[in-house]
This record gives C-alpha cells, sequence and structure tokens, in this order.
C-alpha cells in the first residue's frame, strides 16, 4: 500500500499564496469540461507579445477555472503502475516553469481533526494522504486519503530531483493547495515534489523520503 508521509508546510508568506479574483459565485456559470494545459499557455504562434502580466493572468484564469469546477486537466497527465511506488503520475505534454500542474484537493480541515483520523486511519491500516499548513494564523489540513479521481493524491515524492512544488491558492476565500511546477516538465516525465517530511521517526519508518 502506497504511504504518503504527513507534510507539514508554512504558507503563509506572500510569495506562495495567490488570492483569485475571480470569485463569480465559486464556479457558477463557468461550463463544465475538461481542458488542455497548454490551452492557455502563449505559444509561438500567437502573433501578439505575450506580457508577464497577461501570462499572469491567464495562469490565475486556468487555475481558478479547475479550482472552481473541481476537476484536473485529465488530458494532460495520465496515471501508471510505477515498481516501488504504486501509482504514479505522468505528464502528457510540456509544462512550463513556473505553470500551473494542477490541485492537491481532499476535505479541508483543521490540524485538530486531521489529527483524530490520522489516529483512525492507523487503526484501520490505510496509508496517510495528509498535507498540514498553515493560514490566517490556523492550522489546517488537506486530507487526500480517501480514493478518489483527483490525480494530486497520486504524485509521488521526490527530495532529490522535485519538478514541482505546492503553494497556497486563495478562492472564494478558502485555501486550495495547488501543484506548480519548478523547471519545465517534459512529455512522458513523472511529477514529483518534496512531500518536506522532517521528523526523524518518520523518516526512519520511511527512508524514501530521504534518498528519492
Amino acid at each position: 500500500m502506497k504511504t504518503k508521509s504527513r507534510k507539514k508546510e508554512n504558507c503563509n508568506g506572500r510569495n506562495n499564496t495567490t488570492n483569485s479574483s475571480l470569485c463569480n459565485n465559486c464556479g457558477n456559470g463557468v461550463k463544465n469540461g475538461n481542458h488542455l494545459i497548454t490551452e492557455y499557455f502563449p505559444t509561438l504562434s500567437r502573433t501578439r507579445r505575450v506580457t508577464a502580466k497577461a501570462l499572469a493572468a491567464e495562469q490565475e484564469k486556468l487555475i481558478t477555472y479547475y479550482v472552481a469546477n473541481q476537476c484536473d486537466p485529465i488530458d494532460s497527465f495520465y496515471v501508471v503502475d510505477i515498481k516501488g511506488k504504486g501509482k504514479g503520475v505522468i505528464s502528457a505534454t510540456q509544462i512550463p516553469k513556473g505553470h500551473f500542474v494542477c490541485e492537491y484537493a481532499g476535505d479541508l480541515i483543521k490540524k485538530s481533526e486531521a489529527q483524530e483520523r490520522e489516529k483512525m486511519y492507523e487503526l484501520e491500516g490505510k496509508g496517510c494522504y495528509m498535507y498540514y499548513f498553515t493560514w490566517g494564523g490556523i492550522h489546517w489540513c488537506v486530507d487526500a486519503t480517501e480514493p478518489s479521481s483527483r490525480i494530486g493524491r497520486l504524485i509521488n515524492h521526490s527530495r532529490k530531483s522535485p519538478n514541482c512544488k505546492t503553494r497556497l491558492f486563495i478562492h472564494c476565500n478558502k485555501p486550495h493547495l495547488i501543484f506548480t511546477a519548478l523547471r519545465d516538465i517534459q512529455p512522458k516525465e513523472e511529477i514529483l515534489y518534496d512531500y518536506g517530511e522532517n521528523d526523524k521517526t518518520a523518516i526512519e519508518a520511511h527512508p524514501w523520503l530521504n534518498t528519492t
């Protein structure tokens, strides 16, 4: 069974928090459907020059679309079985550095409830897919333990060579954890991020947290 280490991340700073200005009743009126990430990228075929400001606006539109509709750009990824890891997420298209990958989606709960769930999961023998972070002076957790169709929960760990990272995106005054590319990600490349686990006990129990 794949086990995700408990990750604790402080996301209070400006540099890793983005506020959506496109709330619009939290997605009401946004047409459901799947889109390729590259539909929102400026490409060489465009005749106009895309400024940094315009590119940032496109990214905000892209992220807001997927967050509001609680879906992933499924045509841009595929899930495979990877020996020694279980499931893994592979990119089907190029993702430029700094661009949106997907959301780490699950139940948004407070730390106290998350700790109670951890105890329950341990008794049930379940792997733990929980991401702890701080926002607004409160300790939160996104619990993605229960299986779902969302791909963020299947992204594997790498401390040595991650190609994406998490950051906060605020939509309708609610925190969301999203992945963005640390560098250009090529087609057929596995999506990886550092779980950020520094607890010695957890690392001793799961040595791959330091060795991969």
